[in-house]
This record gives C-alpha cells, sequence and structure tokens, in this order.
C-alpha cells in the first residue's frame, strides 16, 4: 500500500489503519459508487468538509473496498445499506478478430462463390438451348403482368 492508501498490487481488499480516518465513497442514484477518497479528512488532501457533511452529499464510510472478480466480467462498484460495497459484474466484449482470420473467411467465400460461378457456366452451356425457350415463356409472363399480351411466336 503506498502513502495514500491505495492497493496497486494486492489482491487484499485496500483498507485504512485508522478508525476516524475512513474510507469515503460517493454514492450515486442507483447505488452507483462514484468518487473515492482515501483521506477524505486529511489537513493537506482531504475533502475539506465534516462526516456529516460529506453524508450528507451522499459519501458513505467503509473501512475496505472489496477486490473485483475479473473472472466474472467488468465489475461495477454499488452500495446498498443492506449489502454494503459489492460489484455488478458486466460480459467483457470478445476482442475483435485478427485481420488474419478476416482474410482467411475472405479468401474462403471468393473460393465458394468462384466454385457457383463455375457450375453456373456449366448449366448454361449444356441446357443453352432449353434457356432459350424458357427465357421466352419468361418474357410472356412478365408482359401479361404488367398488362400487356402474349408475343408473336
Amino acid at each position: 500500500m503506498d502513502k495514500l492508501g491505495i492497493s496497486l498490487l494486492s489482491k487484499d481488499p485496500i483498507t485504512k489503519e485508522s478508525g476516524d480516518n475512513m474510507i469515503a465513497v460517493k454514492t450515486e442514484l442507483g447505488g452507483r459508487t462514484g468518487n473515492v477518497h482515501y483521506m477524505p479528512f486529511d489537513p493537506t488532501y482531504g475533502l475539506g468538509k465534516t462526516k456529516e457533511e460529506l453524508e450528507a452529499e451522499g459519501y458513505v464510510f467503509v473501512e475496505s473496498i472489496p477486490e473485483p472478480d475479473p473472472s466474472q466480467g467488468y465489475g461495477e462498484l454499488f452500495y446498498s445499506p443492506e449489502q454494503g460495497l459489492y460489484y455488478k459484474y458486466r460480459p467483457i466484449p470478445e476482442p475483435p478478430e485478427p485481420e488474419e482470420t478476416q482474410l482467411q473467411k475472405a479468401q474462403k467465400q471468393i473460393a465458394e462463390l468462384e466454385g457457383r460461378t463455375k457450375l453456373l457456366e456449366y448449366n448454361l452451356q449444356t441446357t443453352g438451348e432449353t434457356l432459350d425457350i424458357h427465357e421466352g415463356a419468361i418474357v410472356d409472363v412478365m408482359n401479361l403482368a404488367l398488362g400487356g399480351s402474349l408475343r408473336e411466336s
């Protein structure tokens, strides 16, 4: 713990040794916490207010702040009189795929489309005569749908 009472690497909860110089935690609507001050009554670095004034502004005083559990996600610190300080967790978003993986997906899609194109070209070559007949029938149906008439053969 450094001289301001901040634990940088410790997995243990952050605590103050002196009972009269507890940790001040500002609470917001819905229990979310805001400002955390580890020396609220220090003459030099403190907030310059009494405990009662800070409580009227929404501060609560605690002896320790629990460490979040990163395995559960991103922890947001909350406070309620019944539970004290606790964390609500949100999932940590998955990192974006590396460009190499995106490139591999694009190459796979291109290869798939090239295969489909070759199949369509083959079908067109082998069924070219019947396509002409079907194409004429399609044109007739479209003309009728648009209010026209059949073509003359």
